[in-house]
Formats: C-alpha cells, sequence, structure tokens
C-alpha cells in the first residue's frame, strides 16, 4: 500500500542566494579543512562546493548521538551564509550497504513533515507540496542535515521551508534491536545504487508487522508489501521543531549505537 498524499500550502519560503567568488575569481575556502576521520560531532565539511570534494563516504555506521549537542542538532559546517549547507551525494559512491551506513552522513536526519493542516513544506525543485497522511500506514520522508538557521534541507529540499516536522536520527537496522511493534524507515526501492539516490529519494516509514530473515524481508502494519531488511534503518533519537531531541520510545541510551558485533541484513561476509 502507498502512502497517500494531500495537497497544501507553504510560507516563509526563500530561495538560498548563489555565493560570491573571491576577488581572484575562485571558489573561497572552507572555514574547516576536510578530515578522513569523522569530526567529534557534526559533519566533515567539504572542501568546496563542487560534489567531487564531498568527504569520503563512511566504512562504519555513524554514532547517532554524534549530530547532538545540548539536546539539539548539530548545524553542519557549512559556507557563505546560513542559507547553504552543503552535503551533496555522488553517483559514483556505490558501497551503500548497511556496513556503509547505507550511503549517508554522520549528520544526516530524516526529515518527515508533521501531519498538521497547520504547517507548510515545499520539497521538490518544481514547488511540489506534499503532506503524509496521517491516516496512512507508510509516511514519508528525505534525508537532511540541520543547519545553523534552525532549517533541514537536502538533495530534495532544496528551498528553507518554515515548518513543523519531525526529524530522526537512524541507524541501519540490527538484529538485537529489530522486533515487531517498532517504527522503521526503508528506502523506496529494493537496493540503494549510490550515495546521491540514499540523500535524495523518498524513504518511508511504519511499524514493523512481521519479519522474515529466511527471506530477507519484514511486512508493516496494515500492508502486505514486502521491504528488504538490507536497507531497512531505526528512528532510535528524535527532534521536533521547537523542543529537545530525545530518544524514541523503547530505547535506552548506551543500546543504540551500532556495536563491532551486531549482525546487519545485507551485509556481504
Amino acid at each position: 500500500m502507498r502512502a497517500t498524499w494531500l495537497a497544501w500550502c507553504c510560507s516563509a519560503v526563500t530561495l538560498a542566494a548563489e555565493p560570491a567568488p573571491s576577488d581572484d575569481g575562485h571558489e573561497p575556502q572552507l572555514e574547516y579543512p576536510q578530515t578522513e576521520s569523522p569530526p567529534s560531532d557534526g559533519c566533515r565539511p567539504a572542501t568546496s562546493r563542487a560534489t567531487k570534494n564531498q568527504p569520503p563516504p563512511l566504512s562504519r555506521p555513524a554514532n547517532p548521538w554524534q549530530a547532538i549537542k545540548d539536546d539539539r542538532p548539530v548545524p553542519a559546517a557549512i559556507r557563505f551564509n546560513d542559507s547553504q549547507a552543503y552535503v551533496r551525494g555522488r553517483q559514483e559512491v556505490t558501497s551503500c550497504d548497511a556496513q556503509h551506513d547505507h550511503c549517508l552522513r554522520e549528520c544526516s536526519w530524516l526529515f518527515e513533515p508533521y501531519p498538521n493542516e497547520a504547517t507548510k513544506a515545499l520539497v521538490g525543485f518544481g514547488g511540489l507540496e506534499f503532506v503524509n497522511d496521517p491516516a496512512s500506514p507508510i509516511q514519508r520522508g528525505w534525508m537532511t542535515t540541520y543547519r545553523p538557521d534552525g532549517t533541514f534541507a537536502g538533495e530534495k529540499i532544496r528551498r528553507r521551508a518554515e515548518c513543523d516536522f519531525i526529524a530522526y536520527r537512524t541507524i541501519p537496522a540490527v538484529k538485537r534491536l529489530l522486533t515487531p511493534g517498532i517504527r522503521v524507515i526503508g528506502f523506496t526501492g529494493s537496493a540503494l545504487s549510490n550515495e546521491y539516490e540514499a540523500l535524495s529519494e523518498d524513504w518511508r516509514a511504519g511499524v514493523v508487522r512481521k519479519i522474515d530473515e529466511d527471506a530477507g524481508v519484514l511486512f508493516i502494519k496494515r500492508s502486505t508489501e514486502p521491504w528488504p531488511l538490507a536497507t531497512i534503518r531505526i528512528p532510535v533519537l528524535r527532534y521536533q521543531k521547537g523542543g529537545k531531541v530525545e530518544l524514541m520510545p523503547g530505547f535506552t541510551k548506551d543500546e543504540i549505537t551500532v556495536r563491532p558485533d551486531d549482525v546487519l541484513f545485507g551485509v556481504k561476509k
């Protein structure tokens, strides 16, 4: 079953300003240098706005607490002004299994427009306006990063929109935490082809009804469509506009980080 979408309005939307070149005609450099190792919090910055100069992809799942400080999301390292956070996906990065954190970044948040008629969000380049139907068993969201101006942006959400939302920090599904009754997200396709796809395409969310490890799938409540375990992620932290980052129900602080001995789904040994 697919999610039902309702058209809705948008307000307080401003386009990101294009950066000005430096006096010598070259792009200004980042305030922070690129690093091979993840920082203590937030995202590694790119060395320029070019896609090829994005930081190295992850080789292991990120710590979900890495994007949190003082109960708030850590803003992404940006250039030029608060309306731009350069986290761009690359089509040449293709190792997108759970071991590589599904090609996400240290500070990736799943942005889900809050199902309230009074809230607004603008998605995509063409001015497509959608809101999740709270009556549907499936909700949808997009991968984003948090910016210093207090908004989320990503490959799909390019325009700044002031809206109510819930943003989730997620981890790859691990066997010890994946149980019926918990909320999960999964990629809309059978597998992730590359980093750009992971950061730009729709992710769907639902509540687990049944898990079939032998078949490599799970089923969510009120749906008969199988979701591949290889693309499943578990929301473990949530942040609602105006609030503080909090644990998802049923989880404890110490159990939500992926451990070296955890069983990941869809990872070739």
